[in-house]
């Protein structure tokens, strides 16, 4: 696995504010009667490609695309800035003479801390998108092919990431938990789900699709809220944390597998069912 201060390299990384604008327009839908926030049913990283991003970046005008890059690389230097300034305007104005350019630089972003999170929590989606690409083959190699375990690694790679924060991650998580920044939270959460799921091979479209994230998003961010609080050698006591919920999240998937199986084996009786009886009364039309 490259080590986590690699993901914020310039070289071959993604747009993160077109990625942005994206994920939350395609991410969330919100019904203008009832103000209800839904996810798409297709899962973002099925649709949402690295080339795909790149010709959006090609097509956009070229002083779109210039105000864009700056931005990455001024919140991509004020990282280095958190551990001194925390997730603040501060840090972005800090990053941004860091480069050359005036302080008030940090205007470029209304959301201030805000962005700057959501630009270090989908660096890290990111990062692991590319490792779950290459774990089946790994696990292949291993011979585990599992869905916990393929679970359990990508949620541990993922809360390992933020690793070079840790120690001002508690600040981030409070301020995306404001109910102002729970759109952006959600969306940017959803997408990390969408990106452990596809890998894990799941391709349902009924309504375990959202038990399976609900499930997911509970164990990840448990997990996460004991790293944060985590000061063991090799964070052990995290990867205990993780080791014994990933085994009640295992029976959950089952049961959810088992349900859904079930019901469409019901609905294959139901039909054969009604057809047979219409055969029984003379009712078939053919």
């Amino acid at each position: 696995m490259a080590s986590p201060g690699s993901i914020f390299s310039a070289a071959g990384s993604r747009n993160l504010f077109n990625y942005r604008k994206t994920l939350l327009t395609c991410a969330l839908r919100q019904n203008a009667v009832t103000g209800a926030v839904t996810y798409c049913s297709r899962p973002a990283v099925e649709f949402e490609s690295q080339q795909e991003h790149e010709r959006q970046s090609q097509d956009d005008p070229p002083q779109e695309q210039h105000t864009a890059d700056v931005k990455s690389s001024v919140l991509r230097a004020a990282l280095d800035f958190v551990p001194e300034h925390g997730w603040t305007r501060q840090a972005i104005a800090a990053g941004a003479e860091s480069l050359g350019l005036s302080s008030v630089s940090h205007g470029l972003f209304p959301s201030g801390s805000v962005d700057l999170i959501t630009f270090f929590y989908l660096s890290c989606n990111e990062e692991l998108e590319r490792y779950l690409a290459t774990v089946p083959q790994r696990q292949q190699q291993r011979g585990q092919n599992t869905n916990s375990a393929f679970i359990r690694d990508a949620i541990l790679q993922r809360i390992l990431l933020i690793a070079p924060h840790k120690d001002t991650w508690p600040q981030a998580m409070g301020k995306m938990a404001l109910p102002t920044n729970a759109p952006i939270a959600f969306a940017n959460l959803g997408e990390l789900l969408n990106i452990i799921w596809y890998y894990a091979g799941d391709r349902s479209v009924d309504m375990s699709w959202y038990t399976k994230r609900l499930a997911l998003a509970t164990l990840y961010q448990s997990t996460e809220l004991v790293f944060v609080q985590d000061h063991t050698p090799e964070f052990t006591q995290t990867t205990e944390f993780l080791d014994r919920r990933i085994k009640h999240f295992a029976a959950f998937d089952s049961c959810t597998a088992q349900i859904s199986q079930a019901a469409s084996t019901a609905k294959d009786v139901a039909v054969s069912g009604f057809a047979t009886l219409k055969n029984m009364l003379g009712m078939n039309t053919r």
